[in-house]
């Protein structure tokens, strides 16, 4: 039988039931350090990454004699999984595309319409007594950039014209002309959708070339009313000109889900960026946690355990990676 290590959350035990009946056993420790997953990985044929691990170098090779495949349970592999040391030891590599689109496009509305009602520091402000009546801006109607019209971006595009009839700019790797014909959205440079969009809404991949594609040249043609939305990696966006921009007022606010480094630090004084201790009204933080539904988790186990299942009875999987 062969084993599959699952560091994330266990899988329900009806998926378990039927994987065993396939010949996978699965084996759910629950969350581990690296130390603890390269033991965990002994004897191992198959693993599914919980959602914050790295895997390393050093735990692909340590694993080499056994792992066969890495089943990224997401989008963002690239991020978490060093790709080339996996294809070095042929080791596989696959992801989950679209699972989790429509989670995160939902979670980016939330987002949008968060911030733009200011509910979070109405909320805060409301229970400690206060009274103060924000003025908050309308949805209906407005400009939306779109930065990677992938499977999500596109669902944010819909769902931003069918309810709330905003205008649709986008801008993205590759032109898409039946968004363009049926949301009447524009294919435009990325600076111009800076400067024209009152919400920024970023949905593309981080790769070296988009690292922190959205810099100070982008920011300072932003509006003072801009909203800019962060549902992928942090690290897309200048963490300072940022900083900078919500201090100053030049955009009005932005909301990620999803920090620089994976996560905030323990002691959030030692926030090197200074965004963690800015009001409510000007930077909201979630924990990379848009795609975590129950619906979206499911279909994610899914596919990614099918993935193992292709690899090893086919040699292929359409997920594949390397």
């Amino acid at each position: 039988m062969k084993k599959i290590l699952i560091t994330g959350p266990s899988p329900p035990d009806e998926m378990k039931t039927l994987m065993k009946n396939q010949g996978y056993e699965i084996l759910s420790p629950g969350v581990l350090k690296e130390d603890e997953i390269i033991d965990a990985l002994v004897g191992v044929d198959a693993y599914i990454p919980g959602g914050e691990d790295m895997v390393t170098e050093r735990i692909i090779k340590s694993a080499k004699n056994t792992l066969k495949v890495i089943s990224f349970n997401g989008v963002g592999y690239g991020y978490y999984v060093d790709v080339p040391a996996a294809k070095k030891h042929n080791i596989a590599v696959t992801y989950v595309p679209h699972a989790n689109s429509l989670a995160v496009a939902e979670f980016t509305v939330a987002l949008i319409l968060t911030l733009m009602k200011k509910i979070p520091i109405m909320n805060k402000e409301t229970k400690s007594g206060s009274w103060h009546k924000y003025v908050s801006q309308d949805v209906s109607g407005k400009t939306i950039g779109i930065v990677g019209m992938g499977s999500i971006g596109r669902l944010v595009a819909k769902k931003m014209y069918y309810g709330f009839g905003c205008k649709i700019l986008y801008y993205s790797r590759t032109r898409e002309s039946d968004i363009e014909q049926e949301l009447d959205a524009e294919f435009v440079e990325l600076h111009e959708l800076c400067r024209l969009s009152d919400v920024i809404t970023l949905h593309t991949p981080y790769t070296s070339e988009t690292r922190y594609i959205i810099d100070e040249k982008c920011i300072n043609v932003m509006n003072r009313d801009t909203v800019l939305i962060n549902t992928a990696r942090a690290e897309l966006v200048s963490p300072i000109a940022l900083r900078d921009a919500l201090v100053s007022s030049k955009i009005n606010a932005a909301a990620f889900d999803c920090y620089y480094s994976g996560k905030v630090p323990s002691d959030t004084s030692e926030d090197t960026f200074g965004l963690l201790n800015l009001p409510d009204d000007k930077f909201i933080l979630t924990p990379h946690a848009a795609y975590n539904t129950v619906n979206s988790n499911t279909e994610v186990d899914k596919i990614a355990l099918q993935n193992i299942v292709d690899i090893f009875t086919t040699g292929s999987c359409s997920n594949r990676v390397v």
